[in-house]
């Protein structure tokens, strides 16, 4: 059973809320979700590999991309998706980032295995093709 890097949603729920009030204080805006979609595919079309900086939470935040039109390709792990994910879109992007931050603080870049179950002997490994050939091309 996968416990690790979830996060107390009523503190995910607050910082939506937080994050909100930034945004419209700061751009008059207050979609969190186009904000953060905006945001996430900047960094990938600068660093195709910067997917795995999410994470077990990358497969929710991809189906959130693909919905909008910004992901490249449509390789999904609906199991982890389904299981790392917000109530909201705008929860899962804060989830997202959050582990971002965590990743950003914690782990090598690059790093791409995760122990998401401690009684399992093996990591969990992300690996997303769609992004990994994307990043191949853009070095060639």
């Amino acid at each position: 059973m996968n416990t690790e890097y979830k996060f107390d949603k009523d503190a995910i729920r607050e910082r939506v809320q937080e994050l909100i009030g930034i945004l419209r204080e700061n751009t008059g805006k207050t979609d969190l979700v186009e904000s953060g979609v905006a945001a996430v595919a900047w960094r990938l079309e600068q660093r195709p590999l910067s997917y795995r900086d999410y994470g077990p939470y990358w497969w929710a935040l991809k189906r959130i991309l693909i919905a909008h039109n910004v992901a490249a390709g449509v390789e999904m792990d609906t199991a982890i998706a389904n299981e790392y994910r917000g109530d909201t879109d705008a929860e899962t992007i804060v989830m997202a980032d959050t582990f971002r931050d965590l990743y950003l603080g914690t782990f090598f870049r690059g790093t791409n295995d995760f122990t998401l179950d401690v009684d399992s002997e093996k990591p969990w490994k992300l690996i997303d093709p769609d992004y990994e050939n994307l990043a191949l091309m853009m070095s060639l």
